[in-house]
């Protein structure tokens, strides 16, 4: 199951799809799509250009004390 959002008209959906198959169109307007990860501490800004997925600098900051305050490495 992924997450998925519109690139022409930000709609966010979730579909079940094989992690090989290509994105499915918006269901809204029909336009391209990206994949959104979800998470379970929050959703994932955006897949960068090489593949990987990112969190903003704020949710990473927010993470890393939470993390520090249990008593547990966050990467």
């Amino acid at each position: 199951m992924y997450d998925f959002e519109c690139t022409k008209c930000a709609h966010k959906f979730e579909d079940i799809v094989p992690s090989t198959a290509a994105n499915p169109p918006c269901p809204q307007c029909a336009s391209p799509t990206e994949k959104v990860l979800s998470v379970a501490m929050g959703k994932v800004k955006k897949m960068s250009a090489k593949g990987r997925y990112y969190l903003g600098k704020d949710r990473q900051k927010k993470l890393r004390e939470k993390a520090k305050k249990k008593g547990t490495a966050l990467y």
